[in-house]
């Protein structure tokens, strides 16, 4: 029971709480709003003063208040007084967007006499120095250019990369200004930069070639090339040097200097060699750039030994290492040749097509147009794939409209529509863009016979016997080589037909090649069971 009546208590006292009359709550509403204006965190604008000892009486139009006088420069009236524009400034009248008029007012933009971390200016290194030298020169031309290459060369402490650059830079400048021998002592003077401690082989590599490279058309480029290797031997940068005699040996080829050329690739060779007579294999790159260099030359000069060529060109193809574009479009192109002379057109077809992506890529239009020339002749000589259009291909549409491959492309219509007439008609108008061309030539017969074997096989399709001088005046072809050519179709089993030469008449059997198949297939089952039986009885 006492229990029961503490709970009534407490019920009659919430009861009380929460039913106080509304005007009791205004006025604690009203008493602690008016507390609220003299509490230390009451807001601006009050026309009071703060927490912050600010006046805040907002009669301007900044939204925060604060003492007009200090915001009388019009940046809000924030209550940090700036007379600066800089929209940020704590007081002070420079320019640094955030010093505070003494402390942070130095002008650097953040701290004391110091760096923009407040530290002192590190000074710079020589490498930066000779850096920045070496940058501002490049941009400049002729004299001014000159003047500043000279000048970082005169402040080096010791030979930099930097230097070396600029010698290159210089030895460009004075080629093309005429003055060949300032271009010659900047090169002797950067050939001293090659056995610094400072610089690697791959810092030398490309600048010492592209000078040489530069300076190709001189008189006296043998004597610079001599140079350059004896002083790369000197600091056993034997890649390097590698990398100069192939450069060399490309010039020569270019010249058509083929007995120096070869000398050259002797000695590269060897060089890629052991003393035990066999290929170091870390110099694999090395021979395989060696090789195709020789068979470029052998190309060059006429030089068509196929025994040689072959084992150059699968030696090549056996070494696994990368290959440029312009590199595997020669030894594409060669070995595209090899299989046209073993009469492997699916093959040459292959390669002559690789040949023609790699020139495509290397912008080398002549030697993509002789190419797809080759590619063309292997596709109609291959006689499982005559169907096939070389010019569906996307890469070839833009060499559609040269004026030697219009032409071919005729001549591949006219061939995969077995229109003889036709055929014969292109060659005939186009002797020396197909029939006289120098590879071309050699296969231009057996363009002749493969043409006229399909409109043979054409012609007979409606035929169980016809005479051969019918078949001659049809196709406009000598009596002689319709017999000929039907001999051919017989015996590759491409036509199943008897000739009776005493009446001049072929008969044709209608035999299909799979039906002849699958009788030798049988006699060859008949034999081994001849052989079972004879096994069992013996037994």
């Amino acid at each position: 029971k006492d229990k029961d009546k503490d709970k009534d208590k407490d019920k009659d006292k919430d009861r009380h709480i929460n039913h106080r009359p509304s005007t009791e709550i205004q006025i604690q509403t009203e008493n602690t709003q008016a507390e609220m204006s003299d509490n230390e965190f009451s807001g601006f604008g009050d026309g009071e003063e703060d927490a912050f000892g600010m006046d805040e009486t907002n009669d301007d139009d900044d939204g925060f208040g604060g003492p007009d006088g200090a915001a009388a420069d019009g940046d809000g009236g924030d209550g940090f007084p700036i007379d600066e524009e800089d929209g940020f400034g704590f007081g002070d009248d420079d320019e640094d967007g955030f010093g505070d008029g003494g402390e942070w007012g130095d002008g650097d933009g953040f701290g004391d006499g110091g760096d923009e971390w407040g530290a002192d200016d590190a000074p710079m290194t020589m490498e930066e120095v000779l850096e920045n030298q070496y940058r501002e020169a490049i941009e400049k031309q002729g004299e001014e250019a000159v003047s500043l290459l000279t000048s970082l060369l005169d402040d080096e402490e010791e030979k930099t990369r930097w230097g070396f650059k600029s010698l290159k830079k210089l030895v460009k400048i004075s080629q093309s200004a005429g003055d060949l021998d300032q271009a010659r002592r900047h090169f002797e003077r950067m050939m001293g930069y090659v056995t610094s401690k400072n610089l690697t082989m791959n810092l030398i590599e490309s600048p010492l070639l592209n000078s040489l490279k530069f300076l190709s058309d001189r008189a006296d480029i043998e004597e610079l090339y001599e140079l350059a290797m004896n002083t790369l031997q000197a600091a056993n940068y034997d890649k390097a040097r590698y990398r100069l005699m192939l450069f060399q040996g490309w010039k020569l080829l270019e010249a058509g200097q083929f007995a120096r050329l070869e000398k050259f690739i002797s000695e590269l060779r060897q060089s890629c060699y052991n003393e035990g007579g066999d290929v170091d294999s870390s110099k694999n790159a090395q021979l395989k750039e060696t090789l195709i260099l020789e068979i470029a030359r052998r190309e060059a000069c006429g030089q068509d030994d196929r025994l040689i060529m072959k084992s150059l060109y699968n030696e090549v193809k056996h070494i696994k290492t990368f290959m440029s574009a312009r590199d595997k479009a020669l030894v594409c192109s060669c070995g595209g040749k090899l299989y046209m002379f073993e009469h492997k057109w699916a093959l040459a077809y292959r390669d002559f097509n690789e040949a023609f992506e790699g020139c495509d890529e290397t912008a080398q239009r002549a030697q993509a147009i002789c190419n797809l020339k080759y590619l063309v002749v292997a596709c109609l000589l291959n006689i499982e794939n005559t169907n096939v259009n070389p010019f569906a291909a996307a890469r070839t549409k833009s060499y559609e409209g040269d004026a030697e491959i219009q032409p071919l492309k005729q001549l591949v219509v006219a061939f995969q529509q077995t229109d003889i007439f036709a055929f014969e008609r292109v060659l005939s108008e186009n002797i020396d863009t197909i029939v006289n061309e120098p590879f071309v030539k050699n296969y231009i017969e057996l363009l002749r016979l493969g043409m006229r074997a399909r409109a043979l096989l054409k012609a007979l399709t409606p035929y169980r016997r016809i005479y051969i001088r019918s078949l001659a005046e049809d196709l406009d072809i000598p009596a002689a080589e319709v017999e000929r050519i039907l001999v051919l179709l017989i015996l590759d089993e491409r036509l199943h037909a008897t000739i009776d030469q005493v009446r001049g008449v072929i008969d044709i059997t209608g035999e299909s090649f799979s039906l002849a198949t699958r009788y030798k297939a049988m006699q060859r089952w008949a034999a081994r069971l001849r052989q079972v039986s004879y096994s069992l009885t013996r037994a």
